[in-house]
């Protein structure tokens, strides 16, 4: 019976999305899986592009102007557009012998479950489009959704993020339920990680969570938990 209702409420979740995306089309918006090698970097010269200009990293790290990492042969990007230009993209990551980045970043442990676990990351709106407030939302949401169809289809339970508590809470009209994971000072290997990015851990206090994405389908107010 629970898995019945869960069915219904993910149909109309659907349903729901379908009618948001294409309000966002109607404005000129369009969402896709970087799934070519040119749509793959576009994302990585946009996440350099606004990573550079918020001073969050060194531009002379990234000599080809593009942010590639050891995570990225693991890794699919989304990518938002506003007619041709591309104004947003986030990454997800899957469980590799590098480990997820949270888990090189914090002091987290080891997380249980691996197989069905996400993380996503590197979540960046071109500066100019966060300022149309709607169209802020909209891109978070088309490119949030796509994340989240993408996870069903991979059997995908929990997702893993670090970020700002304000920008999780922002993501509570997803439905998704936020833990705070519990972390222990930070070594030198997590402080060595954390100096790719080092202008954003400086800006920001970032909190590593864990996301039953489960509670998307599921009656109820998104909590965060800690």
């Amino acid at each position: 019976m629970v898995c019945e209702m869960n069915n219904i409420r993910l149909f109309y979740l659907r349903i729901s999305a379908r009618c948001i995306l294409l309000h966002a089309r109607m404005l000129g918006y369009s969402f896709r899986q970087a799934k070519s090698e040119a749509d793959r970097g576009l994302a990585g010269k946009l996440r350099y592009r606004i990573y550079s200009q918020e001073g969050y990293i060194n531009p002379l790290d990234h000599p080809r102007e593009e942010m590639v990492d050891k995570y990225a042969p693991f890794s699919e990007d989304f990518v938002a557009f506003f007619r041709s230009r591309p104004v947003g993209t986030i990454r997800i990551t899957k469980d590799s012998e590098h480990g997820f980045p949270t888990e090189n970043l914090f002091n987290i442990g080891r997380l249980d479950e691996r197989q069905s676990v996400l993380e996503i990351g590197r979540l960046v709106i071109d500066p100019g489009y966060r300022q149309k407030k709607k169209g802020n939302r909209l891109i978070m949401f088309g490119l949030a959704y796509l994340v989240f169809l993408h996870s069903l289809r991979s059997d995908i339970q929990h997702w893993v993020v670090n970020m700002p508590e304000g920008l999780a809470r922002s993501f509570e009209q997803f439905g998704a339920c936020f833990e705070q994971l519990h972390q222990d000072e930070p070594t030198e290997s997590h402080i060595k990680a954390r100096s790719i990015i080092a202008g954003y851990f400086k800006r920001y206090d970032l909190l590593p969570y864990k996301i039953d994405i489960s509670a998307v389908v599921r009656k109820g107010r998104t909590k965060i938990t800690k």
